[in-house]
């Protein structure tokens, strides 16, 4: 059983994106000694989503 900053670690995703895969029920975790613990098999077989946000762009300037 991994802790939740085990699994951020591991899969190279934020604690927020990591919350959110649990609250939306992407990835399996147990509560236990008042922890949410993440099973090694669940977190292996885990795919994280790809950035969906949009990204601000740089204005190019005329110059001339």
């Amino acid at each position: 059983m991994l802790t939740v900053q085990e699994a951020t670690a591991r899969l190279g995703i934020t604690r927020a994106a990591l919350y959110a895969a649990m609250a939306n029920g992407r990835l399996k975790y147990v509560e236990k000694y008042g922890k949410r613990l993440i099973d090694e098999r669940a977190l292996k077989s885990y795919q994280p989503r790809a950035y969906r946000g949009q990204r601000v762009r740089e204005k190019a300037t005329a110059s001339g």
